[in-house]
């Protein structure tokens, strides 16, 4: 019991913070709702191991191990997401749409550090790399690769 309270809490807590993350977007509700699921999902989950106490109701098994994992791929997505709306709201600020961004984010335990950023810009934005590589070193304290490929027509 004080293991299922405590897994509940740390969910919870986790949870809470992911969502403060999330940017203002349509997408804030959606990433908001699975976010609730994944807490839901916690909440029931001792009843797994309550099935052969209750008579007629079937609970699914539900490997906490699991769960967890499926939390940390949320929060992972959540932080690259995130991450990318930032960046690309930094670009906005010099009139650059950025074609693709790659976030290299190291994880270990419970420990997020990122590693890198790659952005893929069109050609026609080489002229203003050195203002694209200041604005972002200053905003996210990071170093970020630059690629720039022809945008089709």
């Amino acid at each position: 019991m004080r293991e299922w309270a405590l897994s509940i809490c740390s969910t919870g807590i986790a949870l809470a913070l992911l969502q403060m993350l999330i940017p203002k977007t349509k997408l804030k509700s959606a990433v908001g709702m699975v976010l609730s699921l994944v807490f839901l999902l916690a909440v029931l989950s001792p009843l797994a191991g309550l099935k052969g106490q209750l008579s007629g109701l079937a609970a699914p098994a539900v490997d906490p191990e699991l769960l967890e994992q499926q939390a940390d791929d949320l929060a992972l997505a959540a932080m690259r997401y995130t991450l990318a709306a930032d960046i690309q709201r930094i670009l906005d600020q010099i009139g650059i749409k950025a074609m693709g961004v790659r976030i290299d984010i190291e994880v270990t335990g419970s420990t997020y550090n990122l590693k890198g950023v790659a952005l893929k810009l069109n050609e026609a934005d080489r002229a203003s790399q050195d203002a694209i590589t200041a604005l972002l070193k200053a905003e996210m304290g990071q170093a970020v690769e630059i690629s720039y490929v022809e945008e089709d027509a």
